[in-house]
């Protein structure tokens, strides 16, 4: 009866000692559960984080994008104006050369102008002059 009761005491006692056991490994699964939960809030937190950063910068990158597009149209709009600022230049340069062309020829037909009015002023002088030797040589002749 002894050796049953001591059985019986010893079962009781490994019963007590696993279900201490028990208590401490359940808490120690409750801590760890705890933990589980905060971590795999941290994880959504951090997902959410992340999907709201790949969204801001899929709208910068469609924003730089259209900004890329405007920049090349303007590009394009000003090699346009560039290049018909470049033929009016050549169109001015040939007027330019033209006028410059007519204006020599002006000034060497005022050249010309001047010439011949010096000489029709010499004739004219010399013309005087004949006038008056005839003048001087009709009144000699007449007093004679």
């Amino acid at each position: 009866k002894t050796k049953r009761k001591n059985i019986l005491q010893d079962s009781e006692e490994v019963v007590s000692f696993l279900e201490d056991e028990l208590v401490e490994k359940m808490t120690e699964v409750e801590k760890l559960m705890l933990v589980n939960e905060k971590l795999r809030g941290k994880v959504l937190e951090f997902s959410s984080q992340n999907t709201s950063n790949v969204e801001k910068a899929r709208d910068e990158i469609t924003k730089l994008t259209r900004h890329c597009k405007e920049m090349e149209r303007q590009k394009a709009t000003l090699e346009d104006k560039l290049g018909k600022l470049s033929n009016e230049k050549e169109t001015y340069a040939k007027e330019k050369n033209a006028l410059q062309t007519t204006l020599q020829y002006f000034r060497e037909e005022i050249n010309q102008l001047e010439i011949l009015k010096k000489k029709v002023e010499d004739a004219e002088q010399q013309k005087r002059s004949n006038e008056l030797a005839a003048d001087y040589a009709g009144l000699s002749l007449s007093k004679r």
